[in-house]
């Protein structure tokens, strides 16, 4: 974890991933580097054409992943 954002209100998940990208980004910055990857639970299922560039990971797509990738998941 790089880094942690409060929202006013109940937000649902889809809506509160790019701006924690953002701010992820923003802590970044200093070492050069970007987010690639992203390990999130299913509630953020559905944002991967909102966020091209990172690849993001759930539980619901175990089926292709990479064992590497179901190790993290745990």
């Amino acid at each position: 974890m790089v880094g942690a954002r409060t929202f006013p209100g109940n937000l649902y998940d889809v809506h509160i991933l790019s701006a924690q990208l953002e701010q992820t980004r923003i802590l970044l910055e200093d070492v050069g580097r970007e987010p690639k990857e992203v390990i999130v639970d299913l509630g953020f299922r559905g944002v991967d054409q909102n966020n091209p560039n990172v690849e993001i990971f759930h539980r619901g797509k175990c089926q292709s992943l990479t064992r590497k990738q179901r190790r993290w998941l745990k």
